[in-house]
């Protein structure tokens, strides 16, 4: 969680939202602030350190960020100086906060997942537009005569940085952000064969659109530069067909019209069915598999709906742990589940108390109970082996002998008396 974001820069609001998410709430004077949150910045490079969950719905972070575009729109609106100046680098930081808060945040269905995108794309187009207004403030300023270069910069064809509109990537601009290069489609190593078996056509536009996004390229760019996307079936396809469509969006939902099976939902529908909770799947990792194979759907599964699959289809430990509780969301699901998984973490690691040898405090060891029997040598009875009087030998009795007869006791076996203790 550690970040590049310089914590002088930051308002008090934005402080406050950086020390929540590292589980910590201080409602002192914002330079306090500033030392604790730079105080646990160092503890994040910390082998051991462990996040704490996100606290924020994406309603809040929304709103957050919605005031926090308008904020920046504004300062760059009145921004008159240079890169090397502090209005620059505070301007900057809010813009590098926003995004972070941004990716951080968690969408809870489509709509919510293109909210985030469009922030995240206004929030790169603010960047490039500050950017390049200080680049141009710092031409006009060393050129000494701002009323010439501004003539110049209004003839031209090219858009002044104050003409941006936020809400359309950037394709041409010859400033980019310091957020996200734009790397060329061709360099990102994606590519669809329409062979399903390999990748299914919605795993590989969710991936395109991701990595869309992160690079820094609009779709009418992806759209221009889709030849680079395909080979073999797929490509084929698209050189037959590209003249049908005017956009990406169009490109899309002919891909998925052309490489879907007909009943898809109905098939993705069965197999999200059967797709239960492995026993060493953690479960945000089930349910992040889960809330992507819902995403794939061609028609929104409602949420109540998704909630009720994965209910009946995490692990038997979880069920049973939950039938008497009234789960209201996914998110509470997985809060739930967190807890329930890091108690059976720690009942599975139970140890036994050692005994009382190499113990600081002997007297307050455990002292173990010895519960063992001892084993007792049972040697094999001799009452019933048979032993001839007469002759010595074993197998018969004297009565039973073919040896001649000798004198002995007919009573004990005593040997040449009747009986010596009869004498």
């Amino acid at each position: 969680m550690a970040s590049n974001i310089n914590v002088g820069q930051l308002s008090k609001i934005e402080l406050d939202y950086q020390l929540k998410i590292r589980g910590v709430s201080d409602d002192s004077t914002a330079d306090v602030m500033r030392k604790t949150l730079r105080g646990l910045i160092k503890l994040e490079t910390s082998p051991n350190f462990v996040a704490p969950e996100y606290p924020f719905t994406f309603a809040e972070d929304k709103v957050a960020i919605e005031k926090g575009l308008q904020e920046i729109t504004d300062l760059i609106a009145k921004f008159t100086e240079a890169v090397s100046s502090t209005s620059f680098s505070k301007i900057n930081t809010k813009v590098t906060h926003y995004v972070s808060r941004a990716n951080r945040s968690i969408p809870v269905n489509e709509d919510d997942k293109q909210d985030r995108s469009k922030f995240l794309v206004r929030l790169v187009n603010l960047s490039s537009r500050l950017e390049s207004k200080a680049k141009f403030n710092m031409r006009a300023s060393s050129t000494g005569n701002q009323t010439v270069l501004a003539t110049e910069t209004l003839n031209s064809d090219s858009e002044s940085p104050d003409q941006i509109d936020d809400d359309v990537p950037l394709v041409n601009t010859s400033v980019q952000a310091n957020t996200v290069k734009i790397v060329p489609v061709f360099k990102w190593n994606l590519t669809y064969s329409g062979d399903n078996r390999v990748v299914s056509v919605n795993a590989f536009l969710e991936k395109i659109e991701k990595t869309r996004i992160a690079r820094g390229v609009s779709q009418e760019l992806l759209f221009t530069s889709a030849l680079d996307i395909f080979t073999d079936k797929a490509l084929i396809w698209y050189r037959a067909n590209r003249k049908l469509f005017s956009s990406w969006n169009d490109l899309v939902h002919g891909l998925r019209e052309q490489f879907l099976p007909v009943d898809y939902d109905e098939k993705l529908l069965e197999e999200v069915k059967h797709r239960t909770q492995g026993n060493n799947e953690t479960i945000g990792v089930y349910i992040s598999v889960m809330t992507n194979l819902f995403a794939r759907f061609c028609k929104k599964i409602p949420d109540t709906v998704q909630l009720k699959v994965l209910l009946k289809n995490i692990l038997p430990f979880y069920q049973t742990q939950l039938g008497l509780v009234e789960v209201t969301s996914i998110q509470h699901l997985l809060k739930l589940c967190r807890q329930l998984e890091a108690k059976r973490v720690s009942v599975e690691s139970f140890v036994p108390p050692s005994a009382k040898n190499k113990t600081l405090e002997p007297d307050l060891a455990y002292a173990q109970i010895n519960t063992e029997v001892a084993n007792v040598n049972i040697s094999p009875s001799t009452r019933n082996v048979q032993n001839c009087w007469n002759c010595g030998r074993s197998g018969h009795r004297s009565s039973q002998c073919r040896q001649p007869r000798t004198k002995h006791c007919y009573r004990c076996g005593f040997p040449q008396v009747i009986c010596p203790f009869n004498e």
